[in-house]
């Protein structure tokens, strides 16, 4: 079984959030629930970066 771990930094690089995830879950679905987390937590957030493997047609 494969796993993958999704982390959110803020922008210095200090790690905000982290959620872990079977590896047969594409990036981008997986990034929801961390997201959810993460606007609950922190509501100032008002963007995100990420990198092309975040992008994929639902």
């Amino acid at each position: 079984m494969a796993y993958t771990a999704q982390t959110a930094c803020d922008k210095n690089g200090y790690v905000m959030d982290v959620t872990v995830n079977t590896g047969n879950v594409h990036d981008s679905i997986a990034f929801d629930g961390l997201y959810d987390r993460l606007v609950q937590r922190f509501p100032e957030i008002n963007a995100c970066v990420m990198d092309a493997g975040y992008n994929a047609k639902k």
